[in-house]
């Protein structure tokens, strides 16, 4: 039998709800990219309220991650996109296009998902 070229990681999971410095209940749905010789990861992440938030973290390894002090995207709170992030930002997704990082991400609402986009 062939030797699979994927291996699970043994020291998962990587990160959890205990690593962030500010109260969540989960920590799933990580989406990453390494940056000047840096790992960047951005989870999501739900709330006591039960929305959702994206978080960030980085790592000089790629195995061992530091949760910034604070949430990396949380749902407006005013302007357009407040109607449309109302329930949570979740899904974080990272492209390098043409010298710039874009994140694609599940905003939640009344509305149903739509997508984000953040540069």
């Amino acid at each position: 039998m062939k030797e699979s070229i994927v291996k699970r990681y043994k020291g998962n999971p990587i990160l959890t709800k205990e690593d962030a410095p500010y109260s969540v209940h989960t920590v799933h749905n990580a989406g990453m990219a390494k940056y000047r010789g840096k790992y960047y990861m951005l989870f999501r992440s739900h709330l006591d309220t039960g929305r959702s938030i994206i978080g960030l973290a980085e790592s000089n390894d790629g195995y061992s991650f530091t949760v910034h002090d604070k949430p990396f995207i949380t749902p407006a709170t005013e302007g357009i996109f407040k109607e449309y992030e109302a329930f949570g930002v979740e899904d974080p997704r990272i492209s390098y296009i043409e010298g710039e990082y874009y994140i694609t991400y599940s905003a939640y609402s009344k509305n149903g998902v739509r997508i984000g986009l953040a540069r």
